[in-house]
């Protein structure tokens, strides 16, 4: 086995490889036969990541496996999960905090209460990251989706507290 930085290379001439989430680094990539991506509901440019990944794995037959935490219903990811007609034959899972409480799994019941204390403000949030259902839009006015891509990557942010001064 030879271990790179972004690789691990394994005498049977298998591999392991980290790549940058972006459709650049994996479109034309040779032999994949399995691409995980996590937090896919998070990521730019899903789905142009999606279908640079499964044009690539088109030779190999691979397959495409993505976990997240639900996030935007406009996600690529949000499709995958409700989508019957485009991605009706994919297998689909969903996991919450009741299939992970003792004693089938880690989570002890002292911890829930204590989250559910600390999120009985933010309702939306519990059901996203506990319940693990997509909940950002439920009774906003503007979509998480929205609000996402109105940042602009490329500003510089002036950090508070700096003081101007006209030119």
């Amino acid at each position: 086995m030879k271990p790179f930085k972004t690789k691990i290379e394994f005498y049977n001439g298998s591999r392991i490889q980290a790549f940058p989430n972006s459709p650049e680094t994996i479109r034309g990539e040779p032999g994949v036969n399995l691409l995980y991506v996590d937090e896919f509901s998070y990521i730019k440019d899903d789905k142009e990541l999606y279908e640079a990944a499964i044009f690539s794995m088109m030779t190999t037959n691979g397959r495409f496996l993505a976990t997240s935490t639900p996030g935007s219903r406009e996600s690529m990811f949000y499709a995958m999960c409700t989508d019957d007609v485009i991605f009706g034959d994919f297998s689909r899972h969903h996991v919450s905090y009741l299939d992970a409480l003792e004693p089938n799994g880690p989570l002890k019941l002292e911890i829930l209460e204590k989250l559910k204390r600390q999120f009985a403000a933010d309702p939306w949030r519990w059901r996203r990251e506990m319940e693990a259902e997509f909940a950002d839009d439920a009774d906003s006015w503007l979509s998480m989706a929205l609000i996402t891509r109105c940042v602009d990557q490329n500003l510089e942010y002036i950090p508070e507290g700096t003081i101007l001064t006209g030119s």
